[in-house]
């Protein structure tokens, strides 16, 4: 109950008290040997991380999730690994990021549409770091179909954010800012307010770095 918690409270008002719930719940996972609930305390700590620039804590926590989660294989290795991915990316090493992302592709599940569409978004990130971004547009849209089918509407706004960077990043502010938002006011729909938040954040950081400073 804790840890989904601390998934909720990380949605609704951000990672500072979500991380401290998640830490808790972390704890008592450990004690009982709970692995499943382990990972996801671990996940959603890493979650944390990464909303607040820690990116080097979110690699150690992931990787202590991913070999737990390897134990039993299944959707939650390939989760894992997307979220590790985009650690990767953010501490700039793109190589071990894209080996992480053939991995995730080579253990999805079967017929498991969430896990089909995690290794999609991370392929998608690691292609928009390369030499041909373009390229990478279409597996965000993959995902992103796959998310909205399954009504995975969370998982959804995310990958749209996920999206929205990369073409900010290749410059495509018009694409950029209409997929932050979708995002947005799937959030806003979802009373995510500390994702709200983070979108209104990301679309005045775009609208400066078009316009310039005043």
């Amino acid at each position: 109950a804790t840890f989904l918690l601390a998934l909720v409270t990380f949605y609704r008002t951000g990672p500072q008290q979500a991380r401290r719930l998640a830490l808790r719940a972390l704890k008592w996972t450990e004690r009982v040997g709970d692995s499943y609930f382990q990972v996801q305390s671990l996940r959603t700590l890493a979650q944390c991380d990464l909303a607040t620039g820690a990116s080097q804590l979110a690699e150690t926590r992931l990787r202590q999730a991913l070999a737990i989660a390897e134990e039993s294989g299944g959707w939650l290795v390939v989760e894992i690994c997307r979220y590790l991915v985009e650690a990767l990316l953010d501490l700039g090493r793109v190589q071990e990021a894209g080996q992480l992302a053939a991995y995730a592709r080579s253990v999805v599940p079967p017929e498991a549409d969430y896990a089909n569409a995690a290794a999609l978004l991370a392929e998608a990130m690691v292609t928009a770091r390369g030499t041909d971004p373009a390229s990478a547009w279409k597996g965000f849209v993959d995902a992103i179909d796959i998310m909205e089918s399954q009504q995975l509407w969370l998982d959804l706004g995310e990958a749209r954010m996920l999206q929205a960077h990369a073409l900010a990043r290749d410059r495509q502010f018009e694409e950029a800012r209409d997929a932050l938002e979708r995002a947005r006011a799937l959030f806003a729909r979802l009373d995510a307010n500390a994702q709200v938040e983070a979108a209104d954040r990301a679309l005045a950081r775009m609208s400066l770095e078009v316009t310039g400073p005043a």
